[in-house]
């Protein structure tokens, strides 16, 4: 045993004194594997976060979100009504608990008597006890917080615990008010607990609404299957209870049913918050395909480089065999040298991976949505290391396969210099040209996804957003709706840094995050209703962003004070899906069952990067005549056109605000372009990604290019000796070089065009209107690879072909 010990010991330090003696090997290999295993590490940490991390909810299997559909008015979202809540939990055996959950906002609530704001959701008490959730402190809201007359509960989140009550357990039981309501603090959540949206508090929901609360389909509606029911089996139950709903509906229900075309199904619950949150989409598995397809290139790249370097230590391996040296001998003694790269590559992977990840963390509000965050835990470090343990062996493999085959007399009889056998030469070609099609492939996708970006952060708007600030406001009790809007945009109005102001809702500015949508349609007999985005204003909103009418004129003094008839204005979006034509003023809309007259088209208006499915456009009213169904309106959001400095104007805001509305809560003040490029954060984090990752890509690929191409001539230096002496001019021996390079140059090209062809197809719901320049893109990715490989390949080309004669022989 001491015996095997002992030559264990001196072989691993005749293996590593090999790497210490001959470093470029192991450095090369070292550096490249740990920047592709680092770019896979805090890939997979997006990637594992969103798609394979469990969620936080017991039997997250059973848990679905059932969707109330109404396809021809463009409602497909998955959301559901009270009112539908309420009936299916009472038709449905095949569901074992449901909950509702409903869009909240910021609200300026008092907290040990100072204002603060707070972001607000209302939940059924049933909400928790569907997710399996389990307070961190105190206990759930009660059943009867649920019913009218009942407590008013609250239970909070375990970051709003920490902040503002700094983790004293003696939050428990202290009041938060807002909305002219006090609510208790019944409990605490979990650190890792949340849905849908970063919130603050989660009120309790009272049941049951009635009128247009009921009706509207607004909330969310998660539910646990009962044991044994699939998803297939519940869907087939919802599919009845709609069909038994229409059956005993009045006549004139059941017709308004049938045209309605109305649906239920439901989804798994992981699927519907990913949708939900469209930011994030496919980010995740593109940026984790991209990783891979860089450590594939990386791995390739550092076999290759064994690859060589195994070529030219064949005499003194072969000289081991001679001496008495066993295969197996030579493979520990080559696996060994591996031991020390495998560790380097797996430590500094993974390190590099988790200082990412943290990087990435620190941007919380572009990552924020529960209950999805980035992971930086164990789950990276092991991929990281199982990359690290799965590379080494893929680089160890041909040269383990070269030195099981070695043939002593052959190899010895070569001499000491590197050799080149017709395999060897054929595999180095391959890997080379798998190199280039993989840089290439690289280059071409995050070219594109770097255009995408660029167009939509440079596309036409419809609007001005320089010299423009956007306030939000959180208004106190005594000061909601239109008249603690009006306060609002009159306090600023008459400093003397404002050229104009405006004031709307939260939702009601291009590129904001939330969007307040509704069905509209013209007063006709079984029209077909249209999903839009509705935008109460008031006077100076037009003005203020520099939206121009293209037909018509603004509002009527007596329609903005609400005196008058119901006036609005439309995009030309709404005018040709519902007119067919865009000369639609003087027409009449039917807008939330009230009859509005169309009295301008205002310019299109790039609402989003891309619209929503189904959306045709976007309405404007006068926000006195805006229908917020009962909902009182606790926020505003002021967008001010200025003079002068952005910071004086951003300060100036704040103070006249506070001083005109005693309690009123600003929960920021940004510049517009801001406020743009924050929309689209995401699509740049994942384009700087993925450009970095093409920036790598191309420097392994001409890395790789080089050494083989440097091995291969040094080998053919006796070749181009003897075609020197039989007058082969430099030029020739250079073409002839060249041509080495030129055969994985075009077939990597090739696969390069085709591996992106495949990856843009994979990237098209990231890409935003790049269509037209993809063959630019595609051409000039090639030629820059093309141009980066022939400048790698021409160096040891040049060198060879420029040797003198004597020396070229003497090679042999």
């Amino acid at each position: 045993m001491q015996d095997h010990l002992s030559t264990l010991v001196h072989d691993a330090s005749v293996a590593w004194r090999g790497l210490i003696r001959k470093p470029f090997y192991p450095i090369a290999t070292i550096i490249m594997l740990v920047l592709a295993i680092g770019a896979n590490a805090a890939a997979f940490g997006i990637f594992y976060s969103y798609d394979l991390k469990p969620l936080p909810y017991a039997h997250p299997s059973r848990l679905v979100l059932v969707r109330e559909m109404i396809p021809r008015s463009g409602l497909n979202f998955a959301m559901t009504s009270p009112d539908t809540y309420r009936k299916l939990r009472a038709a449905l055996p095949s569901i074992a608990d449901a909950g509702l959950w409903t869009f909240g906002g910021s609200v300026a609530a008092r907290i040990d008597g100072k204002p603060r704001a707070v972001h607000a959701v209302s939940v059924t008490p049933s909400f928790f006890s569907t997710l399996g959730v389990r307070p961190a402190l105190g206990r759930l809201p009660s059943l009867a917080s649920g019913h009218k007359g009942g407590p008013k509960q609250a239970m909070i989140s375990y970051r709003f615990w920490q902040s503002a009550y700094s983790g004293d357990a003696g939050a428990i039981g202290k009041r938060v008010s807002f909305n002219g309501a006090h609510y208790r603090i019944v409990g605490v959540l979990p650190r890792s607990f949340g849905f849908m949206n970063p919130t603050d508090l989660w009120a309790s929901f009272v049941l049951p609404r009635t009128g247009e609360q009921a009706s509207n389909i607004d909330d969310f509606m998660p539910a646990e299957l009962a044991p044994g029911v699939s998803l297939g089996q519940f869907n087939a139950n919802l599919h009845r209870f709609l069909h038994e709903e229409e059956r005993e509906a009045t006549p004139e229900r059941a017709a308004k049913m049938r045209a309605e075309r109305r649906r239920l199904d439901a989804r798994p619950i992981r699927q519907v918050l990913l949708l939900a949150n469209s930011d994030i989409g496919d980010i995740p598995i593109l940026l984790q395909g991209a990783a891979l397809f860089l450590l594939l290139l990386a791995v390739i790249n550092a076999a290759n480089l064994a690859l060589v370097r195994h070529r030219s230590r064949m005499h003194e391996l072969a000289l081991r065999r001679a001496l008495g040296g066993s295969r197996l001998d030579l493979l520990r003694l080559f696996l060994l040298e591996q031991v020390p790269i495998l560790l380097a590559i797996g430590i500094g992977g993974s390190l590099l991976g988790w200082l990412v990840l943290r990087t990435l963390a620190s941007y919380r509000t572009v990552f924020d949505a529960p209950p999805f965050d980035i992971a930086t835990g164990w789950p990276v470090f092991g991929f990281a290391w199982l990359l690290a343990l799965l590379s080494s062996v893929a680089i160890a493999a041909v040269p383990l396969w070269q030195t099981s085959s070695v043939r002593i007399r052959a190899v010895l009889g070569q001499g000491s210099k590197a050799t080149l056998t017709p395999a060897t030469r054929r595999i180095q070609n391959a890997l080379g040209a798998v190199q280039i099609a993989l840089a290439a492939a690289l280059l071409i996708g995050s070219t594109m996804l770097g255009l995408s970006l660029y167009r939509v952060l440079t596309q036409k708007l419809g609007f001005s957003p320089d010299n423009r600030i956007v306030a939000s406001v959180l208004l106190p009790d005594a000061q909601n709706n239109a008249a603690g809007l009006d306060s609002t945009v009159h306090a600023v109005t008459e400093k003397t840094f404002t050229v104009s102001a405006g004031g709307v809702t939260f939702w009601s500015f291009p590129f904001t995050q939330n969007h307040s949508n509704t069905t509209v349609s013209r007063i006709a007999p079984n029209a077909p209703s249209h999903l839009v985005v509705q935008v109460p204003v008031t006077p100076g909103y037009f003005r203020t962003l520099g939206i121009h009418l293209a037909q018509g004129h603004r509002f009527s003094p007596a329609a903005e004070m609400a005196k008058g008839s119901h006036e609005v204005i439309i995009s030309p979006g709404v005018a040709k899906a519902i007119f067919g034509r865009k000369d639609a003023v003087g027409h009449m809309l039917k807008i939330d069952s009230s009859d509005y007259r169309i009295v301008g088209i205002a310019a299109h208006v790039q609402w989003r990067p891309t619209p929503l499915k189904n959306d045709i456009g976007v309405i404007y009213m006068p926000f006195a005549t805006a229908n917020f169904h009962g909902f009182p309106l606790t926020g505003a959001t002021v967008i001010i056109h200025y003079r002068g400095s952005l910071r004086s104007a951003m300060r100036q805001t704040k103070n006249a605000i506070e001083t005109a509305i005693p309690g009123a809560v600003i929960t920021w003040v940004r510049p517009y372009r801001r406020i743009i490029f924050a929309y689209s954060a995401l699509r740049a984090v994942a384009a700087g990604m993925v450009a970095g990752f093409a920036v790598l890509a191309l420097v392994l690929a001409a890395l790789g290019v080089y050494a083989v191409n440097a091995f291969i001539a040094r080998a053919r230096l006796p070749e181009y000796g003897m075609r020197a002496m039989l007058g082969a001019s430099p030029q020739r021996l250079l073409r002839l070089a060249l041509t080495d390079a030129a055969w994985p140059l075009g077939f990597g090209l090739a696969g390069g065009a085709i591996g992106g062809y495949v990856l843009v197809r994979a990237m098209s719901p990231l890409l935003f209107h790049v269509g037209a320049i993809a063959p630019v893109v595609f051409v000039a990715s090639l030629a820059v690879i093309a141009a980066i490989v022939l400048a790698a390949a021409w160096r040891p080309a040049a060198r060879a072909a420029n040797t003198p004669v004597k020396i070229l022989l003497d090679a042999r």
